[in-house]
């Protein structure tokens, strides 16, 4: 049709129409050409897909993940800082390649984060991530140009003394340790980390007021 269409504006700019008929020539080509370009615009719109449906919820997007291995100190802060932009709970299990019990743990801690619903009621998070961090498994540093580096500081940094150790790390200042559990026999019980996990989720940020100033610690609660 829009091809027929624009054929025939083509004529009226020639000379197929009669002497008497080309006075309305301008009016006519105008009108068609309108009709074609009304034409183009519906064809597009019925090829386009439907939109999607979106809620406004802040919880919409949310849900929880498990990330790759954290190996080098800049995948760590990156994400603490997406936690913390968030408002995601990160759990991370400090582990060593050589821990065979921290290898089987991780199937578990996985499990209970995958199939926890978020937002669930009274969670201070949005939601969960999950990711091991390999203390002793060298890794080429591409940013910092040292040649190899492992997470042995991140263990020291964080007070880690065993392994497996599970921290939690969440809030305005993501860096901070909001829980911590290095029983390995809790560990592997499915029932307690689901409860721990909870408790967390309701806990949230220890210190939310903190760096707000004087007024938001007296009428926010904080101390």
């Amino acid at each position: 049709m829009k091809h027929r269409l624009s054929a025939l504006a083509k004529q009226i700019n020639g000379d197929y129409l009669p002497k008497t008929s080309r006075a309305f020539q301008p009016a006519v080509q105008a009108h068609i050409a309108q009709l074609a370009e009304n034409l183009s615009y519906h064809n597009s719109q019925s090829q386009r897909p439907a939109a999607r449906s979106f809620s406004s919820s802040p919880y919409h997007s949310a849900q929880n993940r498990v990330q790759p291995s954290i190996r080098r100190p800049a995948d760590f802060h990156t994400l603490l800082q997406s936690a913390s932009s968030t408002n995601t709970l990160l759990l991370v299990l400090f582990k060593t390649v050589t821990c065979h019990s921290c290898s089987s743990i991780t199937p578990l801690l996985e499990s209970v984060v995958q199939n926890r619903p978020v937002p669930s009621v009274g969670d201070k998070f949005g939601s969960i991530a999950f990711a091991e961090l390999e203390l002793d498994s060298p890794e080429r540093d591409e940013e910092g140009g040292r040649g190899w580096t492992t997470m042995y500081d991140a263990g020291i940094e964080y007070g880690v003394r065993s392994v497996p150790t599970l921290m939690g790390f969440g809030g305005r200042r993501a860096e901070r340790i909001t829980d911590r559990l290095a029983d390995e026999k809790e560990l592997r019980d499915k029932q307690y980390m689901q409860e721990w996990i909870d408790e967390v989720m309701r806990k949230g940020d220890p210190h939310p007021n903190e760096d707000k100033g004087l007024f938001a610690k007296l009428f926010g609660g904080g101390s």
